[in-house]
């Protein structure tokens, strides 16, 4: 199991989990229509990104693209306000995959007890297994990795 306080903490998603997470909320996958938020060059799941040097969480997010987000774990109530936010000051969407912290305050502010303050949700069936530098994360016996506590993809859904 990957540990709670990974050295590194900006995992990547792996694509075809994240194209049926868009699928199953959206019903089609267009890549141009995404940018992903919290990206580098080498890991970044759409061709259009915010990287580190951009830094959205100084942007201004629009109704032009549909916005992506795996945060770094370790700053996760950074990511969803700003994310919720965003979502409320600026009508965008935005899809964020999260671990299930229920008892955070980031969590009951932003997400709520019962998902309130979202327009939709979906527990991951498995543990997720990231990656890093688009491989797989194994163990010394090569066995893959997975985080250790379930997650969920959060959707905040901009109204027509």
């Amino acid at each position: 199991m990957i540990k709670r306080n990974p050295k590194n903490t900006m995992w990547e998603m792996p694509k075809p989990l994240l194209r049926d997470a868009i699928l199953h909320f959206f019903g089609e996958f267009h890549e141009y229509q995404w940018l992903d938020i919290c990206a580098t060059k080498k890991n970044r799941k759409f061709l259009a990104y915010f990287s580190k040097k951009i830094n959205a969480l100084k942007q201004k997010l629009t109704k032009e693209f549909f916005y992506y987000c795996n945060p770094p774990f370790n700053d996760l109530a950074t990511w969803v306000e700003f994310c919720h936010d965003q979502h409320l000051k600026r009508n965008c969407t935005v899809l964020m995959i999260v671990p299930c912290y229920t008892d955070s305050s980031w969590w009951t502010e932003h997400i709520g007890n019962q998902f309130q303050y979202v327009s939709d949700f979906k527990f991951l069936d498995d543990r997720l297994g990231f990656l890093i530098n688009n491989k797989p994360v194994v163990n010394e016996k090569g066995k893959r990795q997975v985080y250790y506590m379930p997650c969920v993809w959060i959707l905040w859904r901009s109204k027509n």
